[in-house]
């Protein structure tokens, strides 16, 4: 997915390699993982109730399948 939002920048193929890893290292570094380490917090910990530990597993599942359906719908590039 980055590479295809990098695509438009007059990079080479091992600089665009190098700014895609940068640019998703830190949002799934800074951003993503602790976002969702709170929300999954008692789900992580063994903590939560049944309810919730079946809410959280079908949650990551959508998510899941979300991200699947967007990871099909954007274009192909080659390498």
């Amino acid at each position: 997915m980055v590479r295809v939002l990098l695509k438009p920048l007059p990079l080479d193929g091992p600089s665009g390699l190098l700014l895609g890893n940068v640019c998703t290292v830190a949002l799934t570094g800074w951003w993503l993982v602790p976002w969702v380490s709170r929300l999954c917090r008692p789900w992580l910990e063994g903590t939560a109730s049944r309810h919730h530990q079946r809410l959280t597993l079908a949650s990551i599942l959508v998510a899941l399948g979300l991200m699947l359906q967007l990871l099909r719908a954007l274009p192909a590039t080659s390498t």
